[in-house]
């Protein structure tokens, strides 16, 4: 199985982005290891904790705008 981080260097999707803030913000939130995050990498795709500020809606809203949107709202 390829690697999601190998499959695209150069242009990386709305999906990823928003994917890797989701790392970065829960990374920074619940301190879980880079380990943690590649062995859950599906988990938290699918379903983020409860805490988490994002809903599933909104993620999916957010797909096709930009980053700033993401920022904005999580200082």
């Amino acid at each position: 199985m390829v690697n999601k981080f190998q499959l695209r260097r150069s242009v990386a999707t709305n999906k990823e982005l928003i994917f890797n803030h989701v790392i970065e913000s829960t990374k920074t939130k619940f301190n879980y290891s880079k380990k943690q995050l590649r062995n859950n990498s599906k988990k938290t795709l699918r379903s983020l904790p409860p805490q988490f500020p994002l809903k599933k809606s909104k993620l999916k809203k957010l797909k096709n705008k930009p980053l700033t949107h993401l920022k904005e709202n999580n200082p």
